[in-house]
């Protein structure tokens, strides 16, 4: 329950106390704080990122009532609980839940509450010059010049809206209402540079023309160039896939390979969800097992990466499933009495003990009729009637005699 002052009061059963929580304010996930640091601290502990990352939501499923939950328009899941997450090739380095204040540090450099929790979470990189790629919700061209003025010096790059996110004139391209005019400005590329800044220097923005204008920012590119793809295309004519070459610009290509790290991440642990048939009514319970989710994929991303680098054939390697079975049947005691059984048991000892006890009665009982001379030869009914006749005589009035 909730005090006055906005905080929690919790009692302690043991102590029979209410003890002060903190505040929904400044601490709105307090109850599930300890697996959300621990994501957080053994991230940097057991994985070692490589050049590229990717930041991105994450969302945790929750069927309930809460006001923590988020409003989410822009996906068919419906509403959830989000929180930012920065991830390497599906290991979850870093979550920060937006449901949370932002860091002070970064939002008195006048970043959005977005940009500075998405370079709170960058604080726990160990190397510099890391790739970050971002999908055009996080991107403008003040982020860029603020991640590479972070102690990381980070690189960032993505997709880009073309409204009030710091592109320049000499990129920004409406989509024209003409489909002649369409068909004339596809595969246009327009790019500018931003030179002579030292504080952000190689700021790159891009737009290409696919079938609408793709805006682009990126202080990662080296180049810009077409390079020739493959891909396997369904034949209508020939009734089999066959090999279509094509062009694409490589500032979308590595856009393309590299932006997945997080959405890698949600698809492994959608495929064993530990709560696929649960549907929980309290937020803290989403939380937590989202968080034993999280764990246990990162888990079984080391455990491949350490039969990797000893040179195990990848045939000996126990898949996602087994992995995760292993960590199940070492949780569950195999010597423990099911719930069912417990209960039957339970059921029988009260019985056993409610007839023996029942039992000792009539032992008690017998015995007494016995130490008594006068009951012992009477039925139960003649006892019964002698009773009551004494009872009935000793209610009546003695009689008295007069003499004359």
């Amino acid at each position: 329950m909730k005090n006055k002052q906005g905080g929690y009061v919790v009692l302690n059963l043991a102590t029979n106390k209410e003890i002060m929580g903190p505040s929904k304010k400044t601490h709105p996930n307090w109850k599930v704080e300890p697996i959300i640091n621990w994501i957080n601290y053994i991230g940097p502990v057991s994985w070692l990122c490589g050049p590229s990352l990717s930041a991105d939501e994450q969302t945790v499923v929750f069927k309930g009532r809460c006001s923590m939950k988020m409003r989410i328009k822009f996906k068919k899941a419906g509403d959830r609980f989000m929180c930012d997450s920065v991830c390497d090739n599906g290991y979850t380095f870093q979550v920060y839940f937006q449901n949370e204040p932002s860091p002070k540090k970064y939002i008195d450099k006048g970043l959005s509450p977005l940009h500075a929790r998405t370079l709170a979470m960058c604080d726990a990189l160990q190397d510099v010059y890391h790739r970050v790629w971002m999908d055009n919700l996080y991107l403008s061209a003040l982020f860029a010049k603020a991640s590479y003025q972070h102690d990381k010096r980070l690189l960032i790059a993505g997709v880009c809206r073309p409204a009030n996110k710091g592109l320049p004139n000499a990129v920004l391209t409406k989509e024209p209402k003409d489909k002649k005019k369409q068909i004339k400005q596809k595969n246009t590329v327009k790019a500018v540079v931003l030179e002579g800044d030292v504080e952000c220097p190689d700021l790159l923005a891009i737009m290409f023309y696919d079938s609408k204008p793709v805006h682009f920012l990126s202080t990662v590119a080296e180049s810009i160039m077409w390079i020739r793809k493959e891909r396997r295309v369904w034949s209508t004519s020939r009734g089999e896939n066959t090999m279509v070459k094509f062009l694409r610009l490589d500032v979308t290509d590595n856009y393309n390979n590299n932006m997945g790290s997080v959405d890698l991440a949600d698809q492994y642990q959608n495929h064993y969800r530990i709560d696929f048939w649960l549907r929980f009514y309290k937020w803290w319970r989403s939380i937590f097992i989202w968080g034993i989710g999280v764990l246990a994929v990162n888990a079984c991303l080391c455990y491949c990466d350490v039969m990797e680098s000893e040179g195990i054939p990848q045939n000996k390697w126990l898949t996602h499933y087994e992995f995760q079975r292993e960590i199940a049947m070492a949780w569950i005691n195999l010597d423990e009495e099911d719930l069912r059984a417990r209960q039957r048991r339970i059921a029988r000892e009260q019985s056993r003990l409610h007839n023996n006890s029942t039992a000792t009665n009539m032992d008690t009982t017998t015995r007494k009729q016995k130490e008594s001379p006068t009951s012992s030869y009477l039925t139960p009914k003649a006892q019964h009637k002698r009773t009551s006749n004494q009872s009935a005589d000793s209610n009546k009035k003695p009689e008295v005699t007069y003499y004359e």
